[in-house]
Formats: structure tokens, sequence, C-alpha cells
């Protein structure tokens, strides 16, 4: 970087003094003073200087000081113990000026108290396994004295409680000598049984003489630990239990004990592997365990046929940490009952075979089908096994045979089999074991747990089954159709799936030989028409099945849109139809189905060239000529096939390549026989070619279309002749110019084409022995040199010929002029006139002159328009040169002429070019393309669709031009239209039914005055998808007989849809409802039946028929149909059960229900209406022939009847039968009717009152008592369940239910509850149970097993300060829930502070006081308070009394002594906290509540404030050493008693010592420029570069370098800063420059550079305008403010560069430093500082040096400048 651009900026000299730095604070001073010295003990002298007085920061309580001599003494006693810190620090002021010292006094102690542990009594506990090593931690004692008199922590002992030795003490000595760590540590062998707690004494000593000693009572206690696991009683326990024991069942009783205590002996009980994924413990197994009693009970219901025995492992955990269990198995075994049916299995022929069948003829003895039974219990329990049919072989024509096989029978024919009479046999078959036992009652309970393995009672049981036996046909029938041939006739354009014929054939046989199949065998290779393979419905192939290619040569499309018919292809078709029935030998009939297709209009005429003609003619042919025979083809039949043809007019851009369209006027079509013909001439030059529409129609309803494209062009005719513009051309020519020169160029046109219109161009007339033409370009030249004194003008004239030798009628005349260089044609006065004209101005109108002149005054100008005006708009007054209209300008035709004016002048002639403008006026009106246009828009278009957009142009510009769009007429406002663009859109929703609108649309300019137009918009709207189909009927509903035929239709639904087109074509479907596909629907809504209908199966059927348009996106619509079945009797009644058994209660009244019987017949009406009857007279029941009950006709007793027939059991026969026509059907049941036994005798106890007793601590699980009851009643009648229903809602106790033995199962409390009396009753198992009870007494036995209970666990009291000795402080009072001596309670102060200041009354509790209270010595009491028992052993328990003692405001608050002094940091963050200054008020409340504040600061300021609650001091200014290096705060504490004048207060100086923080970086203060001699000798100083830091010590000391530029050349002093020369200077240099670093040396160090520049001195310098420069400046302005300019220049011009520098400021000989800068290159001087008039000189001398740049050797000047303030 160049020097020049170096930046200067503003120093101080470095001779001015700078702030002197306030003086260090002095080493801290250490005194030591002994406690309990008399007043005026001296302490210490601190250092003095010589001729200071000094002081103690602030009054001390305890220490004076000699203001002169600095001896330290003692104000009184000391007693370290009373003082919160035995080291005191004082700060001593100095007299002015001020320094601190720190002073710190120890005061040493003496051996005046004894070692004191934190609480004299503790509580520690270790567990019964507990190690050798194992240890706690206790508190260690400390010693209000210290040093030697302290604690001596080597010499803790055991010397109490520790007889066995387990216990020992591990004393670990803090390295550094103060305090220890205490362990108690057991040396192991601990047994809680042999010794559950230890009482143990810890001695401790001081190191003083005398030696104090301080004790503490360690009470341990041994904690149990979980060693022992639970022991079951047994091994292996066992249990026998019937499989239908009810659930909740106990099978047995588990019980385990526990050697330990507590929650380690608290025993629950679980089954191992029955967790399940919920972990609950229920997993797979049937049983469950009490956790808490071990009772097992019953889960889940068993079965002994599933599993038959179980082996369970069961688990006893106490609910120790980690728990222990023991465990033992328990084996349980089933014992099965007859609690399964036997079930019976039929086995068919063939063995594939579902069902039994037989042939008809099949003989006597035949096996139909093999019976198995299978019983799911064992052998033992279900007996012996009896088989027999119970109903439906009447006719005794099978029978049950039994084999050698065990369980299985046979099922045989019987007698010889009918088909044709009894096609089918339902048999029942009936199935019992253990034949000849009663069956089992249902009201019968499970049998009861038999441990002993006791078998029950047999009982019988039976099921039915049912064998459906079919006989088989014989095939000897063929199907037979009901006609031979069947005609129809349908249209081509049915629906697909459409109803064609319902063909159906009959068979007498049945079955297979009876199952008729469908088919068409031939006449169906189109594949229009399908055949249902089951019904014979024959109709058109549904569009799934519809082929997809197209059929001989019929359009895909057209075939799509019908159901696959076309008529056009074939208009017949005949089917031949099979019917095969599928017996073994099939048998096949024919018929046959002619199908007539009906025509319809589907074929649109096909143009002979569907993709177009194109045709041409000679223009101008006669009107009538032929051009085209249009040939349309249509497929369809007479109207459907007629064609017509007719022209249709192009949409607008329709037409390819942007043909025009031809107009209606020009040609003529035949509608008949499609002759196109031309109605007038037609001239090519107007329009070359013609695209005309043809539309061919047919006669058809709706009618079909096609269009083809006639493309018709005009052959060119030679009828036009060449017509030259301009008519006149004038050329000039030089005399002398070569042959071949230029002359002119003339131009004609011919709009015929080719040949026609080729020109050629020849000289008619003139001299053409000198000129000549171009035939092809027309160009004119010279033949020969011309000579303009022969002849000065020619006149030419030239004809055009084309190719078909027409010529020009006007020809072309040249002038040619000959010039010489003295000639000098007429100049017009511009060369370009321009003139403006508005349209449509009178003929004659003035539009402009032009003016030409010649130097030949005496010649006479003529004016000609050549060019630009073809069609004579304008003329020109020959002489004047006017130029007026010569007829109506329009400028929508032409906007701009440019005219060429020759202006003759003899034979010479001059041209100039005239621009005429023509205006606008808005004289024409907007303009549509068509007076009526069309659209076509959809319905359902929403709101804002653009439909159409209207374009109206009007030639006029500007705003003439500008058209805007309105709706003149808006059917319904249902259009709007955009004012500027013309877009057309909706402004709501069309009506598909209003067809179409006229909607008027009118363009407007912004003319004046004002002209519109307007066409007709035809909007056409088309339907779109938007209604769906609706049924005419919400519902419908038909009824039909069940015997309805196949294939019949009985019904039509019918919907309408508001579409059009597909959209409302109607397709239906039934979608829901149609159970078994058993109807069907045609397109046209028919609905018919496509197999069998059963009333039975299925009497109402509710359709969900759905009606779809065929849209691309179908709506659709649904209706009900519900289809009703009329019933036919065909249906027998049949009972539910072929053998009903009923279980009836002895003893009741004659007319009891005893069961009821039902029979369903699943026919309606009467045919279904089923009555009820006994086979044979009852005497003893009776049937209700509607209602099928059964009750008995007198009372009936089980015992007498047992007594006459040996069984309880009635057995009767009842018959069930419709009431159909003509004849009734039947069926036939076993009824079963077993007396059941009442209960009527209740359970009875041995004793109605039991006594028992049991001790509180009884072990969980004991047995009090079994209590027994008998019944007399049998079976469940006598089965007794005892239970506990009052006196145990505690659920101590439990009862087993089978035995009735009492176990308690809850932990008793003799406290809580001293006795029990339970009711226990037994209930026997009858249906209505009967019970007894009685009471059982158990009284519960005292131990002394509960601690006395103090109803808190700590009392507060307060207590005034003046109470009187023996006044009653409080009363404590405990309870104890045991009894006698157990409760007889001893009150002590067993662990308290209260120095025996109180004392308590042994047996009431009360608490006195003994000792005088003092608030200010001890403020609170706490007393621990044990109340204990006589029990054995005894129990006790401790409660806390907290005692307050209440004061009143009598202290002011006092600050710990010594002096505060504290060191911050400078530049510390504002909010800082810096010192917490605290005082202590002994009183209580608000009268020891202090708050704190700065009553003073020096130096004065807001440097520091304090938090008025906690006393912290924070910094609230910024804190500058640089400022001040001491800060002397006072801080004042109140308390906040009330009232305010009562308040107390205490002061307490704080000093605050401000450290230095190197913050201040070097600042230079010497000039950056000095000037030097050139010959200086190596080693001279030339200046000393001074830069000041304010900062202290290290963070001020400033070092130099030189980092950059002639650093060869000089070298500085790195602590002086002096500069020396290194090298010889070099004169040619001029000026030396370089940069200079100061850096201080701080922990950071800061570093700033400056930019030094050494002038080499020489003479002939610059020249400065005066020598001396004098000017005045206020003090006080800011730094940049300009002083002066100066201005130097070289004597050698003004073109030599000059630089300025400044080199020192002096005032009255003393060195300044940066005061002023210089513009280097301007001489502009200005402040570097703001300058202060007071505190500095007033008059300043600022020596400059110029120094010219561009010299070879230095060329300096000197110049001063004065400055005053």
């Amino acid at each position: 970087m160049g020097s020049s651009t170096w930046p200067l900026l503003p120093y101080f000299a470095s001779f001015l003094l700078l702030p002197p730095l306030h003086a260090s604070a002095e080493p801290r001073q250490l005194f030591q003073v002994l406690e309990e010295q008399p007043p005026g003990t001296w302490v210490g002298t601190i250092a003095t200087r010589p001729g200071f007085t000094y002081r103690l920061s602030e009054h001390h309580a305890l220490f004076s000081i000699n203001a002169t001599s600095g001896d330290l003494h003692t104000r009184a006693t000391i007693d370290r113990e009373t003082l919160a810190s035995d080291v005191m620090d004082l700060v001593v002021l100095s007299s002015q000026p001020t320094y601190p010292s720190e002073v710190r006094v120890v005061v040493l102690d003496l051996n005046d108290n004894a070692p004191v542990f934190p609480d004299p009594s503790i509580v520690v506990t270790f567990k019964e396994d507990t190690g050798s090593g194992r240890q706690l931690i206790l508190d260690t004692a400390t010693d209000a004295d210290s040093g030697t008199n302290g604690v001596d922590h080597s010499s803790y002992r055991i010397v109490g409680g520790n007889e066995e030795g387990r216990f020992r003490l591990n004393i670990t000595l803090n390295p550094s000598g103060e305090g220890a760590f205490l362990h108690l540590v057991s040396r192991g062998g601990l047994d809680r049984e042999a010794t559950p707690a230890y009482q143990l004494l810890v001695q401790v000593e001081d190191k003083g003489e005398p030696r104090r000693r301080g004790y503490l009572q360690v009470n341990v206690t041994v904690q149990d630990i979980n060693d022992n696991p639970p022991v079951f009683s047994q091994t292996l326990y066992q249990a026998r239990v019937p499989e239908d024991a009810p659930v909740g069942a106990s099978v047995l009783q588990v019980t385990a004990a526990d050697a330990d205590e507590g929650t380690n002996a608290d025993i629950h009980y679980r089954l191992e592997g029955t967790e399940s994924a919920a972990g609950d413990g229920t997993g797979a197994l049937p049983f469950e365990v009490d956790p808490e009693s071990g009772v097992i009970r019953i889960r889940e219901a068993l079965d002994y046929e599933s599993r038959r025995q179980y082996s369970l492992t069961v688990q006893a955990t106490d609910r120790g940490v980690p728990a222990l269990s023991g465990r033992a198995e328990a084996l349980i075994r089933l014992l099965d009952v007859n609690d399964n049916e036997p079930r019976v299995k039929f086995r068919y022929f063939p063995a594939t075979s579902r069902f039994a069948s037989v042939d008809e003829n099949a003989a006597p003895g035949t096996v139909v089908a093999l019976l198995t039974v299978s019983d799911a219990d064992s052998p033992a329990a279900n007996g012996n096994i009896s088989v027999s049919i119970l109903g439906g072989n009447e006719q005794r024509h099978f029978e049950v045979q039994s084999s050698k096989v065990p369980n299985l029978s046979l099922i045989k024919v019987a007698a010889a089999l009918d088909r044709e009479r009894i096609p089918t046999y339902n048999l029942t078959v009936a199935v019992m074991d253990n034949f000849g036992a009663p069956p089992p009652s249902p009201s019968a309970l499970p049998s009861a747990l038999s441990p002993e393995g006791a078998a029950p009672a047999p009982v019988s049981r039976s099921s039915v089954a049912s064998l459906v036996i079919f006989v088989n046909d014989i095939n000897d029938h063929p199907p037979v159709f009901g006609q031979s041939v069947y005609q129809v006739n349908i249209s081509e354009e049915v629906p697909p799936g459409s109803y064609v014929q319902g063909l159906s054939a009959t068979d007498r046989d049945s079955g297979l030989n009876a199952n008729l199949k469908y088919s068409i065998v031939s006449g169906n290779e189109l594949g229009w028409f399908c055949i249902s393979e089951h019904s014979g419905l024959v109709t058109t192939k549904s569009l799934d099945t519809i082929m997809a290619r197209p059929l001989l040569g019929v359009s895909g499309s057209s075939t799509a849109a019908s159901g696959g018919l076309d008529r056009e292809i074939a208009s017949q078709v005949v089917l031949n139809v099979s019917a095969r029935d599928q017996g073994v030998q099939p048998k096949v009939s024919y018929a046959q189905l002619v199908v007539n297709i009906l025509d319809v209009n589907d074929e649109r005429p096909r143009f002979g060239q569907p993709d177009g003609y194109h045709v041409s003619v000679a223009e101008n042919s006669p009107s009538g000529t032929e051009l085209l025979v249009l040939t349309a083809a249509d497929g369809d039949l007479g109207d459907n096939g007629t064609v017509r043809f007719s022209l249709q007019e192009s949409e607008p851009g329709g037409v390819a390549g942007g043909l025009s369209v031809a107009p209606w006027g020009f040609f003529r079509l035949d509608p008949i026989s499609g002759r196109l013909s031309t109605i007038s001439q037609l001239d090519r030059e107007e329009q070359g070619q013609y695209t005309l529409q043809v539309l061919a129609t047919d006669l058809g309803s709706p009618p079909l279309s096609s269009v083809a494209q006639v493309n018709v062009s005009l052959l060119d005719v030679n009828d036009n002749s060449p017509l030259f513009y301009p008519v006149q051309y004038f050329a000039h020519i030089q005399e002398n110019e070569p042959a071949g020169s230029y002359v002119a160029t003339v131009s004609a046109s011919d709009p015929d084409l080719g040949l026609n219109g080729t020109i050629r161009y020849s000289i008619s007339a003139g001299d053409t022995s000198r000129f000549q033409i171009h035939s092809l370009t027309g160009v004119i030249t010279t033949k020969t040199v011309l000579d303009r004194e022969e002849k000065t003008a020619y006149q030419l004239q030239v004809v055009a010929s084309d190719g078909g030798n027409l010529q020009s009628q006007n020809q072309a005349i040249v002038t040619v002029t000959v010039l010489d260089t003295q000639d000098n044609p007429p100049v017009f006065g511009q060369d370009i006139y321009s003139f403006v004209v508005f349209e449509n101005v009178a003929l004659g109108y003035h539009v402009g002159r032009v003016s030409a002149s010649s130097m030949d005054l005496s010649t006479n100008i003529t004016y000609l328009i050549t060019t630009g005006d073809q069609r004579g708009i304008f003329e020109i007054h020959k002489m004047t040169g006017l130029i007026t209209t010569a007829s109506v300008i329009d400028r929508e035709e032409q906007a701009f002429y440019q005219l060429k004016v020759v202006a003759s002048g003899g034979t010479i002639t001059g041209d100039a070019l005239v621009n005429i403008t023509v205006r606008d006026l808005n004289d024409n009106s907007p303009h549509f393309l068509h007076a009526v246009e069309s659209v076509n828009v959809v319905e359902n278009w929403s709101t804002g669709h653009t439909i159409f957009q209207a374009k109206a142009v009007d030639p006029d510009e500007g705003v003439n031009g500008k058209v805007l769009y309105s709706l003149k007429q808006n059917p319904k406002d249902l259009f709007n239209v955009d004012e500027q663009s013309g877009a057309v859109s909706l402004t709501g929703p069309l009506d598909i039914n209003a067809g179409s609108y006229q909607v008027e649309i009118m363009a407007t300019d912004l003319g004046v005055p004002q002209h519109s137009s307007s066409f007709i918009l035809t909007v056409s709207v088309h339907d779109v998808n938007d209604n769906p189909p609706v049924f005419d009927q919400l519902s419908y509903e038909v009824t039909i007989s069940e015997l309805e035929p196949v294939n019949s239709r009985f019904f039509s639904v019918h919907a309408s849809d508001r579409d059009s087109g597909a959209n409302g074509e109607i397709a239906y479907a039934i979608i829901e409802g149609n159970t078994g596909d058993a109807f069907g629907i045609f397109p046209d809504g028919q609905l018919y039946i496509k197999c069998e209908l059963d009333r039975e199966l299925q009497e109402r059927y509710t359709l969900l028929v759905e009606a779809s348009d065929r849209a691309v996106e179908p709506l659709s619509a649904t209706v009900n149909v519900t289809v009703i079945l009329e019933d036919v009797n065909d249906n027998r009644p049949l009972f539910n059960s072929t053998n009903y058994v009923f279980y009836y209660e002895e003893e009741q009244n004659g007319g009891s229900f005893v069961g009821k019987i039902s029979a369903v017949d699943k026919d309606s009406g009467s045919n279904g209406e089923v009555r009820y009857s006994f086979e044979h007279m009852q005497p003893d029941f009776e049937l209700n022939a509607m209602s099928g009950e059964i009750t008995s006709t007198h009372q009936l007793d089980r015992e007498s009847l047992m007594r006459q027939r040996g069984a309880a059991v009635f057995t009767l026969t009842v018959i069930a039968m419709d009431q159909g026509l003509p004849k009734p059907l039947r069926d036939q049941a076993t009824v079963q009717v077993y007396l059941k036994d009442i209960n009527d005798n209740a359970p009875k106890f041995l004793k109605e009152l039991y006594q028992a007793t049991i001790s509180e601590l009884a072990a969980n699980l004991t047995h009090v008592l079994r209590v027994s009851a008998s019944d007399v009643d049998e079976s469940n009648n006598g089965l007794i369940h005892y239970s506990v229903i009052k006196g145990n809602e505690e659920n101590q106790f439990t009862i087993d239910s089978g035995t009735g033995q009492v176990t308690l199962i809850g932990k008793l409390d003799h406290e809580a509850t001293a006795a029990y009396s339970l009711t226990i009753q037994a209930v026997d198992s009858g249906v209505v149970p009967l019970s007894s009870v009685c009471t059982l007494n158990i009284d519960i036995l005292d131990e002394n097993d509960n601690s006395p209970s103090f109803p808190k666990s700590t009392l507060f009291v307060d207590v005034l300060e003046n109470m009187r000795i023996g006044e009653l402080v409080s009363s404590v009072t405990a309870t104890d829930s045991d009894s006698g001596d157990n409760a007889d309670l001893h009150y002590s102060i067993t662990g308290t502070n209260n120095h025996g200041t109180f004392s308590i009354s042994p047996n009431t509790g009360s608490i006195f006081l003994a000792k005088k209270l003092d608030f200010e010595t001890q403020s609170m009491y706490k007393l621990n308070i044990t109340a204990k028992d006589k029990g054995r052993p005894p129990q006790s328990s401790t409660m806390s009394v907290v005692i307050y003692v209440r004061d009143y405001n009598d202290n002011p608050p006092k600050f710990p002594p010594g002096d505060i002094f504290k060191s911050v940091v400078e530049n510390i963050a504002i909010g800082t906290s810096v010192i917490a200054v605290t005082a202590h008020d002994p009183d209580a409340d608000i009268n020891g509540q202090l708050t704190y504040t700065i009553i003073q600061q020096m130096p004065r300021g807001n440097h520091f404030r304090i938090d008025e609650v906690k006393g912290t001091i924070y910094t609230s200014a910024e804190i500058d050493r640089e400022f001040a290096n001491l800060f002397e705060l006072t801080v004042k504490a109140t308390d906040q008693a009330v009232p305010v004048e009562s308040r107390k207060f205490a002061l307490k100086n704080v000093t605050i010592l401000v450290t230095d923080q190197n913050d201040n970086i070097p600042t230079f203060v010497s000039q950056n420029a000095l000037a030097a001699d050139p010959s200086v000798v190596i080693g001279t100083v030339l200046t000393t570069i001074v830069a000041a830091d304010p900062d202290e010590g290290a963070n001020g000391e400033v070092e130099y370098e030189i980092i950059n530029g002639d650093t060869d050349t000089f070298i500085v002093d790195r602590y002086s800063g002096d500069l020396r020369v290194s090298t010889t200077l070099v004169p040619s240099q001029l000026m030396y420059s370089f940069i200079v670093a100061a850096t201080d040396l701080g922990p950071e160090r800061r570093k700033s550079t400056t930019e030094m520049t050494v002038i080499l001195q020489g003479l002939d310098g610059p020249v400065f305008t005066q020598p001396k420069y004098i000017t005045i400046l206020k003090e006080g302005e800011p730094i940049g403010t300009d002083v002066i300019s100066i201005e130097a220049s070289s004597p050698r011009g003004t073109e030599a560069l000059v630089e300025y520098f400044i080199v020192s400021v002096r005032c009255e000989d003393k060195m300044f430093g940066r005061l002023f800068t210089i513009g280097r290159h301007t001489g502009v001087i200005q402040t570097a500082a703001i300058l202060d008039r007071e505190q500095g000189a007033r008059l300043y001398l600022v020596d400059v040096y110029a120094i010219e740049k561009s010299a070879a050797l230095p060329r300096t000047q000197r110049a001063e400048e004065f400055t005053s303030e």
C-alpha cells in the first residue's frame, strides 16, 4: 500500500503529565491474641509511614488503634466461642492521600469446652446377615475449642454395651488433620434370634489439658433377614374329585410354615405353570389356589374325557426380599360320571356318498347304512348301549340289526319299496347308554367330592339322530317340450340380456333322471343369444358376453349399442334347443326357436367417398354447370334407409387451410339425386377455392345423418389485361452518358395466373433507335450516347402484353429529358411534404400546397401527381400546386398516402414526395363476424363458466375503434358478458327443459357519436347426467304361488329418467335380497322366476331392484319389491324331538304344568295349524290340543309311585296333526315324565353354640374348631354346604364349605377385637334350599404386641420468656391398645437439649418448667418424650416436643466484628454481586428481620446498590479503576419492629478496592512524522516514539516494534521507544515510511499501530504562501473541525506534487501530542482532539513540512502555524 494512503490518527504528546496512579494496597498484616485476655491487651503494631495518621475504617467493639504509632489493642475481654469466626479482618485507612491496609487478627483458643456429639443418642440398624466389615458412618463430635484443644479424633472407643465384641470403631483421619470419618463396623456373628438389639456407649476425648470427654449412645437394632424358606407339612397331597364338581368347590388345602418373622414369614401360595399371558396366574390348569389360605379350588369346569388327572406344583413364597419359596406336589384324580350322551354316526354306500339311498327295487336285507355309536364316557360310567328306530318307519320298511363289532349296527331293508308312493324316508334313530337306568335330572347338582373314590349312582343318557333315505329312481322317461317350434319377434335394438322366450320341458322321472339341462345346439353362430342351462330361458347376450370384434363389417359401436343384434346382418335366426336329463344313460329331446329380428333406424347414411370429394371447374363457367353427383348408402329398410342431401354452412374457422366458406348463392345441391351444380358464374380472381359441407340424412325417426366435405377449385381463364400504374414517367439523363445507361422502369400488373399473368413490355412509339426496354423487367436504357444539342427531350410509349396475347388498354408515357451541366431543373421548397386530412371530407377539400422554383425566371412550372394515387383520390392544380380531394377518403381503406409530385419547367422536371395522413372519424360501427352464432353448453356447468367468446371488430382507430360489450337480451339474467373481453359466462344454472336460449350481444365503440351493433347467440343446452332414474312407486308388492313355474314373468317395475340419450336409458338389476338367485329381471324391468320356489324355505323376498342409466358415470335408484309366496300344503308337522323327558316335582296340585311339546309345520294358514293329542287315553295327564302343554290331573306322590311301580316315571305317546286339505299330515313322539323329590328337611347342627379361644399371635391357617350338621333328605337335598353369614366382616376366618372346619386366615389383634361371634349357616343343595344356623364364640387372648402410641409425632408449644419455674408447660398422653400391665405406661425425657430446663411427671406426662428461660440464650427446645409399658418384654415409643420461647425486641442488629474489605476488578458487569454484608439480630420475627441500605459512598456516586433483604452488594454503574481505585460504603441494617420509633439499627463500613484490568490499548501521543538531515550518522536518535496506556502495572507497560515498511533503515528501542538510524539515508529516497506497533504487557496483550514518515530535509523546497499562519479556534470543538488551510507550491511550476506533514506541536517550549492532523495533499489542518482552554495551553505552535514528491533530491520547506484558543 502506498504511503500516501496510510491513515493519520490523532495522538497526544508524550510529555503530557498522565494522571497519577493511585497507590496500591499494602500487603495484609497478621496478628494473634489469646482469648479471655483483659481489655487493653496489645495485639500488634501495623506498618506505618512517616507523616501519616491511621484509623480503623469503622468503630470496632473489640479493637482500637493508636493513630500515630499504629499499635492495636483490645477494647474488651474476647471469648472465642462467642465469635462468629476466630479470624477478624480489619481495614486501616491512612490520612490523605488515603491508602488501605488490611489487618487480620486471629483469636487463639483455650480448652474450656468438652467434645459434643450432634445427638447424644442415635439409632442404627444392622441386618443379621451382616458380615465382618460391614460399616455405618457415625457423626463425629465437635468441640467449640479449636486447634490442640479440639477433638482428638483418634480417641473414639466403645466403652459399654459391646461385651460380645460384635462391633468395633473404624477411624479415618482427614489427611488435612482437621476432622475424621467415624464408622461403626460389624465384626459379624449377629443373630437376631439370640440378641435383637445392642446399646453401645461411644467415648471421645479432646486434646487439651485437662482432657475433656464426650459420649454418644448408639442403639443398634438387628434386622431380620429372610433366611428361612417356607416348608410344607407334606411333600405330596392327593385328592379325588368328580368331574362334575362345581366351579369354586374346594379340593384340598395345603399348609406351609416359615421360621422368619414379619413379612419374611408372611406366606402366599400359587400354582406353578398357570400364568396366562396376562400374568394373573390363571393359565391353562382348571384349578386355583387361595394365596392366603392354601385352599385349592376348581377354577374351570372339569372334564374327565379331556384329562383324567392333574399333577399340580404348589409354591409357597414368603414376602421377604429376596423372596424364598418351598414346593409341594398335589395329585388330583378325576372321577368319571355319565355326563356325555352317546353319539351316532352313519356311514353310507358308496363310502363317498353323503346321504343314504337305495334303489326302489332293492331286496329285503339290503344294507342301507352302517350306524356306529361313540360315548366319551368310560365304559364303567356309560354301561351297555341299545339302538332303536323311534319314528319314520311306520310301514316297517327298515330294521336295525346289531353286529358282532362293538357299537356297530346295520340299517337294512325290511320290506319292498315303491319310490312313486314313498320317495324318501326320515328315520328317527334313538341310542341309549346304561339301558334300564333312569335318565339324569336336569336340576340335579354335580356329584359331591369323593376323596375315597366311591362311584356315583348310574344314570342313563340318550340321543337321537335322523337318517334320511332316498329311494333311487330308474331313468325310463325322456324330456318332453311343450311345443316343437316356438316363434318370437324382437327388435334389433333390444338391450343386452333381454327376454326372448322361455322354453320348458318335463320329465316324469325323478332325481338326476328328471334334472334337465338346456343348451342351444345350433343356429347361434353369431353368438347373439344364450340360454339358461337350468331354466331354459333364452335371452340376448349380456354386455359382458357380447363379442368384442365387429360382426360381418358392422361397426363395434352399433353392435354395442344394442343387445348385439343387427338386422342388417341377419333378419331371422333359427335356434335348435335341446333338453337333456342327468341320468346315467341320459335322454335328450329337441325344439326349435325361430327369432324374427325387426328393423330400427340404427344405420347412418355412408357417402361413397367418406374422406371427402375434390372437383375443379373453369372460372366464368355458365350457371348450372354440373360439378359432381353425390351418393350415400343406408342399410336400413324403408324410410330408415331413404337418404336426402343438403348443403350445410361450415362453422367459422372450421375449414382446413383457412379456405373461404362457400356462399349459399353460388351452388345448388339436388336433395334426391345428389347433383351439385353452380348457380352463377364464378370469378377465380375474387375467390379461387370453395369448401362445401354436404349433409346426408335418412328419413328415420329420429333421423340419422353423416357429413362429407366437397372442395371446389376454380381454374384460371385469361380474362384480365395488363394495367399500368403509373401511366406517366419522367426521366432525366445527362448527355454523353454511355450506351446502356439506365433511364427509367415502367410497371404493369395482371391478376391472372401462370402464363395468363406473365407480362412482357415493348416500346410501341418513340425513338427506338436511341432507347430500348427489357421485356420482362420493364427497365428502359439508352442504345447510344445522347446529345442535348441534338435533342433535348424524348417521349416513349410502352405497351404491356400477357401470355394470352392481351395488351394493356392504356399505354405508359415516358418523357426523357437530356441534361447538360448548365441545366437547372425545378427545385421544390421541400424534399418531402407532409399533410393531414380527416376522412370523409368534402370533394375539393384543400389538402396542401407544394411549390417548386427554377433559376430560369421566365420558365412556367407545372405540377403533376405521377405515383401513389392509383385510385385517383387526390388531384393537383397544374399551375398552383394545390392538392385537393377528388373523391371520398376512407381511412379504413387506406390511412396513409405517399404521392410523387413532378414539377416541369420546360423540358426539365423535378420531383418531391408528399405524405398524406388520413385521420380517423367514428364512421364505422363495431362489426360481428356473423349475425347469428350458436354454442352448445352442458346443463350442469357452474356459475362463472365461460361458454362463448364474442368478437366484434371496429376498423376505426383509437377510442373510435375501442369496443365494449353488453347484453341487450339476457333471458332470465342467466348470462353475463365481460365488458372488455367479450367472454360470455353463466350467472346461474341452465334448464335442460328450456332447450335453448336467445342471447343478444351488443358491441359499442367509444367514439363520438357512439356506434353499436349486435348479434344473436343461440345457447343450446345439452343434457348432463344429473338426474337419477326415478321409480313410479316408492315400493312394490306382489303375491305369487310357491308353485309358479320357472321362467314365468310375474311382475314389472318401471323407472323414468329426465335425462336424454344414453343418460336417460335405463337398465335394471336385482342387487340385494335375491336369496338363492330365485328371481331375475330383464332390461325392460320385467321380473321372472329363475328357479323353483319353496315357501317353507322362504316365504317372503324383499328384492332391492336398481335402475341405472347408461351414462359413462351412471346414476341409479333403488326400490324394494316384496314378493310374497302363497302356501301349498306340502309339509307335515315335525316334533322338535322324538323323545321328550320332563321332570315333575311330587306333591303338586292337579292341573300343574308338567311340560310342553312342540311340533312345527312349515306350511302356513290351515296347512300349518297343528293339533296335539295322546295316542291313548291317559288318566294321570291332560294334553292341550292347541298349545301342547301337558298338565297333571291330580296330586302325585313319588314315594307311593316307587312302592307301586318300582320307578317314578311315566311313558306317553303324543300325536301332532295339521289341518290341511285334502288330507291332513301327522307326526308322533314319545314323552317320559320323571317325578322329582322335593326338599322338605332342613340340615340340623349337633350343637347350637360352640366355644373356642385362640391367641392373637396365632399363625395363619391355625384350625379353630369344626362344626357339623346332618340332613335326612337324599341326594342333593341332603348335600350340605357351610358358610359364615355373620360376624366375619373382617374376613379373619374361613370355613370349609364341605367339612365345616373353621380356620384362621387373617391376623388377629386383641386390641382391635377381643372376641368374635360367628353365625354359621348350613345349607342343603335342594332346588329351594333349606338351612339352619349355629353360633361360634371365639375369644382372642391378649399379647404385648402393641407399642404405646402418641396421638402425634411432634407437639409444638409456645411459652413466654418470663414463665415462672414450676409452671405447667404442656401435657403429653400416650395410649396402649394392650390391656393390664401391657398398657400401664411410664413417661420420661430420654433425649433432649433442655440442659435441665424442663421436667416431666412419670405417671401423668405433664411437662413443667425447671429453669428460668432466656430467649436470647435459647429460643427453642426439643425434648424427646418416651412412654414405656410394663409388658414382657416392654414396648416403648417416643415423640418430640418442640418448645418455642416468644421474644420481645430488646436487641439491636449486630454486624460481625472486624472491617469488611473486598477487592473487585474493574469493568465487572453491572449487577455483579460484590460481597454480602449481613448483620444478626437475636430477636424473633419482625424484631429480628433486617433490611439493608447504603447511606453513604466515597467518592460520591451510585456505583453500588444493596439487596435490602439479603444484604448483598451489587454494582449499579461501570467500575473504572482509572476513575477511582477505592470506594468506602456505609451500610445500615435496620430491624422491622413496630412501631417504627422502636426500631434499632447498626452501621458498618465496607471498603472496596478496585484492581486493574487491561482494558486500554496503547495510544500513540508522539507525532507520526519527523524531519531528518539526510547526512545523519548511523545510530543517531531521530525521535522518541511514545504511546500511553492508562492501565496499571504490566497492563500499562508498553513495548515498541517496527513491523512493516523500511525496517532495514531504522530500529526502535523496544522499551524506551527511541528511533535510531541503522543504515545510511539515501537522499533520493525523499522520505521513508514504516509501521510501528505499541503492545502492552497485560495477560491479554493489546496492541495499536501507527505509520511513521521520516522526511529528508532539503533546500529549494516548495514555497508557502506565507511563512507563518495564525488562526483562532474555539475550545470544545469536535474532532475533525477545520482549523486552517495552508498552501505551498514548487518554484519549478504547478505540475510538481506537494505533500504536507506535521512534525511537532509545541506550547511554551513544551511538546504536545497529536492534537492536530493535516491533509497530506490538501494542506487542511483539522483538530484531532477536543481542546480545553482551562486544562491545556492557550497557544499552539504547529510545525508543518512541505515536500516536493517529484524531485530527484529532497526539497522541503518548513512553515509555522499558530493556533489560539
